[in-house]
């Protein structure tokens, strides 16, 4: 069963926080990815590549909050006006896409987007702990 125990109102509100997830890896792909293209110095290629692999990683964390979204008979609030506008994901929780110059600015810009990512998805296991374990097991896998 793709509702589990939730009610109306609790599935609701679990799509919401879904949403505001799905947002947040959005954005964390995207400025990875930019911070890929702007990282300087000696291990630039390295630096680089580790960066497009973590925006690999938040792409898949995406398509799975998609496809729970989805799953729980939700739809996704976030739409894109354009592929290459960073801010163009209309979602006023998510953060903007944060660029700085510099591989050690750029590197505290993405361990604060991580720290808010894990916060949001121990509030969404707490909210879904006893009524909803597909939503639970995937969030804490």
């Amino acid at each position: 069963m793709f509702f589990e125990n939730l009610d109306g109102n609790e599935r609701a509100d679990v799509v919401m926080m879904l949403n505001i997830a799905y947002a947040t890896e959005v954005k964390a792909y995207q400025q990875y990815r930019a911070h890929a293209i702007a990282a300087i110095g000696p291990h630039a290629l390295s630096l680089a590549e580790m960066l497009n692999e973590h925006a690999e990683d938040e792409q898949k964390h995406s398509d799975m909050l998609r496809e729970r979204i989805e799953n729980l008979g939700g739809m996704l609030r976030n739409r894109f006006s354009t592929m290459l506008d960073y801010n163009a994901l209309i979602s006023p929780e998510a953060p903007d896409i944060q660029l700085a110059e510099g591989n050690e600015k750029m590197a505290k810009i993405d361990l604060s987007g991580e720290v808010d990512a894990i916060n949001l998805y121990e509030a969404i296991a707490m909210k879904v702990r006893d009524s909803d374990p597909a939503t639970h097991q995937m969030i804490c896998s």
